[in-house]
């Protein structure tokens, strides 16, 4: 649990504790200011402070959410130590990765339930599948898309996306990719939101975001395929090829 005190807020994951307190507004470089925060990485008797946590441009947002904005840079920090791709000069202090690889769960579970405390959604009975891919995106391809999520919300994130669902075309496209489901496919620390005939799942920390289109009553050329019924449950995959697009534009809505 978080404790917030407006402008401070700390947490406990794993062997680990993630301190945060705002510090006031800091110019951005395109001529707006973004809120900036201090921050603490304890383990032990290893300690790292660290002042470069910024909240989006013109937004203000509680300490604690970012401490779970913090959680999931360093639950990814754990992952890249793991796959062995941490370089010696890299953001953090070689034993800032090696325990976020320790305590790699606790942190995206921390993420999980901090840097989004608003749950917009749940499974219900009434989704009706099955379910054919529109777009998955992820890294800087996703940024743009995340960044509406961040200021405007699910609705006119799935309004920005729905612009790659060509119909009919789309559906064919999927089906012959793979990429129809039986159940919306979701990772575990994956955030969703269901509007109309679309399924949009999230995730800041891993910075992917993915919307399918229930297809329900469609023909039969669109049932789910054997690779998609194994891949069911799993997290969200590319997109079929018919109008799947690459986001150029980087918008930041959280950085560090």
């Amino acid at each position: 649990m978080a404790l917030e005190l407006d402008r401070k807020a700390s947490t406990v994951a794993g062997g680990m504790l993630l301190w945060v307190e705002k510090t006031g507004a800091a110019p951005d470089e395109a001529g707006g200011s973004r809120m900036q925060f201090s921050y603490e990485v304890r383990a032990g008797e290893h300690v790292y402070r660290g002042t470069d946590l910024y909240a989006g441009v013109g937004v203000d947002v509680p300490a604690s959410r970012m401490v779970g904005v913090l959680a999931g840079f360093l639950s990814d920090a754990g992952e890249r130590y793991r796959s062995g791709m941490c370089p010696p000069d890299d953001a953090y202090p070689e034993w800032v990765y090696e325990q976020a690889y320790l305590n790699e769960d606790e942190l995206a579970m921390a993420s999980f339930e901090l840097e989004e405390p608003e749950v917009f959604t749940g499974r219900s009975g009434e989704e009706e599948g099955p379910w054919a891919s529109v777009v998955f995106l992820q890294g800087e391809d996703a940024d743009a898309a995340l960044s509406i999520l961040e200021e405007r919300g699910p609705v006119s994130t799935i309004a920005h996306l729905a612009q790659w669902d060509f119909g009919d075309e789309t559906v064919q496209a999927a089906a012959a990719n793979g990429y129809v489901y039986e159940t919306p496919p979701a990772g575990t620390w994956d955030r969703e939101f269901l509007s109309g005939p679309y399924h949009l799942s999230w995730n800041h920390s891993l910075g992917h975001v993915s919307l399918i289109r229930s297809i329900a009553g469609a023909a039969e050329a669109t049932a789910p395929s054997e690779r998609a019924r194994r891949l069911g449950s799993a997290s969200p995959t590319m997109a079929a090829g018919v109008g799947s697009p690459r986001i150029d534009a980087r918008t930041e809505s959280l950085s560090r």
